[in-house]
C-alpha cells in the first residue's frame, strides 16, 4: 500500500485537457506518464514539461483500469511554455 494514496480527480475544467482525455470526477490516477502510483505533486511537476505532448494515464474507475491519453494544455508562466492538466484532485 502506497504511503500517500494515488490522487483522485475532484474537478475538471470544461473543455480542458482532462475533459478531452475522458477523465471523470472520482477517477483514481494509478499511473501517469509511466510512473505507477504518482503523487499529485509529481504529476504537476512532470506536466510542466509536457505541454502539447500526448501522455499516457491510467485510472481506476469503479474498480476497472481505464487507459487514457492526456495532452496537457499549453500555458505561459513568465514567458516559459508550461503544461497544465486542467483538473484538480481531492
Amino acid at each position: 500500500v502506497p504511503a500517500v494514496p494515488s490522487p483522485i480527480v475532484g474537478a475538471i475544467k470544461a473543455d480542458g485537457s482532462a475533459a478531452k482525455a475522458g477523465l471523470k470526477v472520482g477517477d483514481r490516477i494509478i499511473s501517469f506518464n509511466g510512473v505507477e502510483n504518482p503523487t499529485w505533486r509529481r504529476m504537476e511537476m512532470d506536466t510542466l514539461l509536457l505541454a502539447d505532448k500526448a501522455t499516457p494515464i491510467i485510472v481506476d474507475r469503479a474498480g476497472q483500469k481505464v487507459s487514457l491519453e492526456i495532452t496537457p494544455t499549453s500555458g505561459d508562466f513568465n514567458g516559459q511554455k508550461i503544461g497544465v492538466l486542467d483538473m484538480e484532485v481531492d
